[in-house]
């Protein structure tokens, strides 16, 4: 199954390097794909992925001017989004591995995979004057769409007796004790 955009659409913005531009590009991103068609679960996606973008933007470049460029682009099968900012730029082989400890202590590395898997293609393009991240969202069905976890028939679910069931999930014979259900 194939999806296409209503109207292909082309948005730029510059924005400041803190919490108002990472709102900013959020909700400008959000009205673009909204105006434009797209489905809610890419929307979704494309939000997690500027998010993370743009957050390691405000996090990392420290641009002299303060501020960097989103864009959102509408194609007919795909969404690009590109982010830019005017930092000292970075060497991606240089990123520490994922759950590896940062200079700050933190736990981290966690955002640059999310974004690949989220994405058909992702490109970073750094530079001294910066650095550029190209990422398409597929707008087309997901051949690794989640699957239901239970395969279940709802003629079957007149047969259970709902009152018998335990309303601790920890104590529910239903559910595998694989330890995912613990608080």
């Amino acid at each position: 199954m194939e999806a296409a955009v209503g109207s292909p659409a082309r948005l730029s913005l510059d924005t400041t390097e803190d919490e108002r531009g990472l709102r900013m590009v959020r909700d400008t991103t959000r009205a673009v794909l909204d105006a434009a068609g797209v489905p809610r679960d890419r929307i979704d996606d494309c939000l997690l992925v500027v998010g993370e973008l743009s957050g390691n933007v405000i996090q990392h470049a420290r641009s002299a001017a303060g501020s960097f460029r989103l864009t959102v682009e509408c194609r007919l099968h795909d969404v690009l989004l590109t982010v830019a900012d005017f930092g000292p730029g970075f060497e991606l082989s240089l990123v520490p591995p994922v759950g590896g400890a940062r200079s700050d202590g933190r736990v981290g590395g966690f955002g640059l995979p999310l974004v690949r898997t989220l994405c058909k293609h992702a490109d970073w393009f750094p530079s001294p004057a910066g650095t550029t991240v190209q990422a398409a969202i597929s707008l087309d069905a997901r051949e690794d769409e989640p699957l239901p976890i239970f395969d279940l028939d709802l003629a079957d679910f007149d047969a259970w007796d709902l009152e018998e069931l335990p309303s601790d999930p920890m104590h529910n014979p239903l559910l595998p004790n694989d330890g995912l259900y613990r608080n």
